[in-house]
């Protein structure tokens, strides 16, 4: 009975903490273990029309997605930033030209997810990352203060992680900083899936070690 009793508090204690989800912002691409370059959607000098949404899938584990505008349905530009990165253009032209903001889904849910972000003007702005859930509640969202000068393939990485396996979509939003206005922007390579530090694995670790070594003396009593 000390057993199962001691097994049932482990358990839940291992539970407990990935029901109590916290967040982060994540400004290094290097956490993330899955990528995408948007340049897979126009194999073709990376440049095309793309519908809302565009399948895509990450290198190097093969997993899925879609990509696109988020407010609107209208079809998206895709282009190339000249040093072999796709951009998904967060701008489309009826009569007038519309800004929107650009988003990722993911078939099965992550941990995290970020891109390289290029302004479409030069100053100061916000680029702000939000992550949402399977029924499209945000979970968290960061900013960043940033000043783009017009050099050429100038960009931000900006992402954000969950302690929880519940991130089914990602948005990026870039707006003025004086006025809060949006303003034109373009999303280069999406990386998701943070692969866990050393610290929290360690965190983890001992509980279930010290398991294994109850139920094998266990084992041999019986």
């Amino acid at each position: 009975m000390k057993l199962h009793l001691l097994i049932s508090v482990a358990c839940l204690s291992v539970v407990s903490v990935a029901w109590a989800g916290t967040y982060a912002p994540v400004g290094d691409p290097g956490e993330f273990a899955e990528s995408v370059n948007w340049c897979q959607l126009a194999p073709v000098n990376c440049t095309a029309t793309r519908p809302t949404p565009s399948a895509w899938v990450s290198t190097p584990s093969g997993k899925t997605g879609l990509a696109g505008l988020f407010y609107d349905s209208n079809s998206f530009s895709l282009t190339n930033d000249g040093f072999g990165m796709g951009l998904i253009n967060s701008f489309y032209s009826t009569s007038t030209v519309v800004l929107d903001d650009v988003a990722a889904t993911f078939t099965n849910p992550t941990n995290g997810a970020g891109a390289y972000i290029e302004a479409g003007n030069v100053g100061d702005v916000y680029v702000s990352v939000y992550l949402f859930n399977d029924v499209y509640n945000i979970l968290t969202g960061w900013s960043w203060a940033m000043n783009f000068n017009g050099t050429p393939g100038e960009k931000l990485f900006v992402g954000a992680v969950s302690s929880d396996l519940e991130v089914a979509g990602v948005i990026f939003d870039v707006s003025d900083a004086t006025t809060g206005n949006t303003v034109p922007f373009s999303m280069g390579t999406l990386e998701f899936d943070q692969v866990p530090e050393p610290g929290s694995i360690a965190l983890v670790a001992p509980m279930l070690l010290g398991l294994g070594v109850m139920l094998r003396k266990r084992a041999r009593k019986s």
